[in-house]
C-alpha cells in the first residue's frame, strides 16, 4: 500500500462522526414510533363529556425521554471534543512544467519529505495511482554513500516488480510528509530511475526530488 493511501488514516477524528451517527439513528427510531403510533385511525365514538385526567407515562416514553436527552448531551459533548482537538495538515506545492510545447503551471504536487530524521530537505511526487512509494535509485545515490545506515537497511527479502524489473525496499525508514510523522515504513528502491543529484548539492538547502509517494 502506498503512503498516498495511508494519508487518510490520519484522520481519526471520523469515530467520533460515526459515534455521533448511530446516537443519531437511536434517538431518530425511538421517536418514530410514536408518530407511527398515533397516526393509526382510531373507530368513530359517538360524542361524550370528556374528563381531563392526569395519565402516568408508559415506560416506552420514558425511554424515549431518557434517549433524546442521551442524544442532546452527547451531540454536545462531541462537538465540544472533536472541534477542540487539533488537526494536522500535510502542505504541498505545485510544480510547473511544459508538455507538447504547452506550460502549465499546476502540473504535479509534490510534497516534503523527511527520511530518518536526515537535516537534508526533500520532496516527493504525489500519485495517486501508485501503488507502492519508492524512492529512486539515481537521485539517492550519493546520499546512500553519505549515510551507510541507509544503505544496511536496503532489505534483498522485501521486493518488488515495477517496469519488468526486481527492485528491493529500504525496511523500516523514518517516514514525515511535512511535519506529520507516518512511523517507519517499508519504501521501495526503484533501481536506475530518477535524476541524478551531484554530491556537491546534496547538502544545498533547497528540496530535492527524490522519489514518487
Amino acid at each position: 500500500m502506498s503512503i498516498c493511501s495511508s494519508i487518510w488514516l490520519q484522520f481519526r477524528q471520523t469515530n467520533i462522526y460515526q459515534l455521533l451517527f448511530l446516537t443519531s439513528i437511536l434517538y431518530f427510531q425511538s421517536a418514530a414510533v410514536p408518530a407511527r403510533r398515533n397516526s393509526i385511525s382510531q373507530p368513530a365514538q359517538s360524542p361524550t363529556v370528556v374528563c381531563h385526567l392526569s395519565r402516568q407515562p408508559t415506560n416506552f416514553e420514558t425511554l424515549t425521554k431518557i434517549m433524546r436527552q442521551i442524544f442532546i448531551a452527547t451531540f454536545l459533548f462531541l462537538s465540544i471534543t472533536s472541534f477542540g482537538q487539533k488537526l494536522q495538515w500535510i502542505p504541498f506545492n505545485w510544480v510547473g512544467d511544459s508538455v507538447s510545447g504547452k506550460y502549465f503551471d499546476k502540473l504535479a504536487i509534490t510534497i516534503p519529505v523527511t527520511l530518518d530524521n536526515l537535516p537534508n530537505k526533500f520532496r516527493m511526487q504525489l500519485d495517486l495511482g501508485a501503488t507502492v512509494t519508492v524512492i529512486y535509485e539515481n537521485s539517492f545515490k550519493h546520499y546512500l554513500d553519505t549515510y551507510s545506515e541507509l544503505k544496511n537497511k536496503i532489505d534483498t527479502t522485501l521486493k518488488f516488480r515495477m517496469q519488468s524489473q526486481t527492485n528491493y525496499k529500504f525496511k523500516n525508514l523514518g517516514l514525515k510528509l511535512g511535519n506529520v510523522s507516518f512511523g517507519n515504513r517499508n519504501i521501495g528502491h526503484f533501481k536506475n530511475f530518477g535524476d541524478s543529484i551531484s554530491i556537491d548539492s546534496i547538502n544545498t538547502k533547497s528540496e530535492k526530488d527524490i522519489g514518487t509517494i
